[in-house]
């Protein structure tokens, strides 16, 4: 979804304010706005650029306007053991990494055994 109405009425701008500084047709605009048409990548650059945004938030890909994915939290933690986990993990083979699922998986149904016990 293009998020150029919403940036358009955040700044303030008429369909036909950004018609007139793109060269294009005010129906144009409009169609991009309500997803009938899309633009091609020159226009999709051009329209970051005059919104300060990048082109991924721009096509909704990310919610940060300077296009950084969003990370998340188990990623951002401090504890140095999903550290450790990660570079290890991304030092194994494929087959290594299939293995690990094997294996996290036989811990998260013992998981789920000891919850269902612990429950009852």
């Amino acid at each position: 979804m293009l998020r150029l109405k919403e940036l358009r009425i955040y700044k303030q701008l008429s369909q036909s304010d950004i018609a007139n500084d793109f060269g294009i047709s005010q129906q144009t605009i409009s169609s991009y706005e309500n997803g009938t048409r899309e633009p091609d990548f020159e226009l999709l650059s051009k329209f970051a650029d005059y919104f300060d945004v990048s082109i991924d938030y721009l096509i909704g890909r990310t919610n940060d306007p300077n296009g950084n994915l969003e990370i998340p939290e188990v990623f951002k933690s401090d504890d140095p053991r999903i550290k450790e986990l990660l570079e290890r993990y991304s030092q194994l083979s494929d087959e290594g990494k299939e293995d690990f699922f094997e294996i996290l998986g036989f811990f998260e149904e013992k998981e789920k055994k000891r919850k269902s016990t612990l429950d009852k």
